[in-house]
């Protein structure tokens, strides 16, 4: 049996999800929608945590799951067992989407999907040897490449063909992935990224890496890219990391624990102020465009914006019934639009947190929204498959619902406002 509970309250959210044999693996997606259950007898199913219902339906294997991973988006999800290294649609059913050759003979430490979603890594710490595969096709992109001198490889360049590797101590190095020699090109913060704790700076010149240690502790460490110089060491307390940068560059906000985040300057190596917040989690760290507010969300409590430069509040916490799942600032930095799990949107003022409209209305929950680039309008997506423009000003529809067949994940505007581009549910289609 699985429960999910209410880390604040101690409450199971719900009746027990039974399955026919031990469960080894839970992993959660990263907006905590989804639920992802392994079991010792190879069962894998993918599960609603606060209804029960379920997402998937049953993902055979041959053997007991050793891991989990969704990807960024919660589309599809990866599976390593002992007989291999499986993807799945979890849009179309129990077919695996792919089974990665090569991976079940090997204990696979590592493996993932980029950042991009477009490909799936392993890396075998035994042989150090890293592998790519496309997801469109299951076939590997490069050949596989030894990895030498204990050190883990963090991103990806598909375009000039570069793994970036890090070892501690040494910060971040490329290398050249048609024969594994040291690339001389100046790393590029475009890069593909093998591992969601990895943050660059806009103008290429620093990068934040973490890694789990031994426990609860996760170390980020800021590298210079020109010479792999170790500029800092930081110790979070736990592995639910969420790192933004700041405007100008020059800022870096961390989440360290214990309801605790820090904000930092890089330039200086120096802590600028330390915050709190009282929900269970926290769901994201957002700053401003002129980089002199910085929004902290967390799962039921929704938004509150502080000073980012001393840490003084200068909002209440800007709250929706049922916990957020979203906020933007306007390109002014003047105001902040909530989107929250309620289906409700609001849009408030950054520098005092007056409400600015009522409440706007979905059937269910919000997912995403964005201010237009003259901060005229506001567009909210949901998950009862309707995109929503907004007079920002006003808090009147503009136009009526632009209708999906699913709930849609991507949102964004054209320059001029005119235009917008949304991706739903599992389907690869832009519109």
């Amino acid at each position: 049996l699985v429960r999910v509970f209410d880390s604040a309250a101690g409450r199971s959210m719900g009746n027990a999800i039974p399955h026919a044999s031990h469960v080894v693996r839970l992993e959660f997606n990263a907006d905590g929608t989804q639920l992802a259950v392994g079991c010792e007898n190879g069962d894998v199913r993918v599960w609603d945590p606060r209804s029960g219902a379920a997402l998937s339906p049953w993902l055979p294997h041959d053997s007991a799951v050793l891991r989990l991973r969704f990807d960024t988006r919660g589309e599809r999800l990866l599976t390593v067992t002992r007989d291999g290294v499986r993807t799945w649609d979890l849009q179309t059913g129990a077919v695996p989407r792919h089974v990665f050759p090569d991976t079940g003979t090997q204990q696979v430490v590592t493996e993932g999907f980029d950042q991009s979603g477009q490909h799936v890594f392993s890396f075998v710490r035994a042989n150090a040897t890293l592998r790519l595969w496309s997801v469109a096709t299951g076939r590997l992109v490069e050949a596989p490449l030894l990895i030498e001198g204990g050190r883990q490889p963090v991103g990806y360049d598909p375009g000039r063909r570069l793994v970036y590797t890090f070892l501690s101590g040494e910060g971040v190095r490329a290398v050249n992935m048609r024969d594994g020699s040291a690339a001389a090109a100046v790393l590029a913060p475009q890069h593909r990224l093998l591992s969601p704790f990895v943050h660059w700076s806009a103008d290429g010149r620093l990068v934040a890496s973490s890694f789990p240690r031994v426990g609860p502790q996760m170390i980020i460490q800021v590298c210079d890219v020109a010479d792999g110089r170790l500029r800092q060491t930081i110790t979070s307390q736990t592995t639910g990391l969420n790192v933004r940068w700041g405007a100008h560059q020059d800022r870096l906000a961390v989440e360290m624990g214990a309801g605790k985040f820090q904000v930092m300057d890089l330039t200086t190596e120096k802590i600028l102020w330390t915050g709190s917040y009282t929900a269970r989690a926290l769901g994201d760290l957002l700053f401003s465009p002129d980089g002199r507010l910085l929004a902290v969300s967390g799962q039921e409590e929704h938004a509150q914006v502080f000073d980012a430069r001393t840490g003084a509040p200068i909002t209440p916490v800007l709250r929706h019934s049922e916990g957020g799942s979203g906020a933007a600032f306007s390109p002014d930095s003047q105001r902040i639009a909530t989107a929250g799990r309620d289906g409700t949107v609001r849009i408030w003022s950054a520098t005092d947190g007056r409400p600015l409209t009522d409440w706007l209305r979905h059937r269910s929950a919000v997912l995403r929204v964005r201010f237009s680039r003259d901060g005229r309008l506001l567009l909210s997506a949901s998950t009862d498959g309707t995109v929503i423009a907004w007079d920002a000003t006003t808090g009147d529809p503009v136009a009526p619902p632009y209708p999906h067949d699913t709930r849609v994940n991507e949102l964004n505007l054209s320059e001029d406002g005119r235009h917008f581009l949304t991706r739903q549910g599992g389907d690869r289609l832009l519109r």
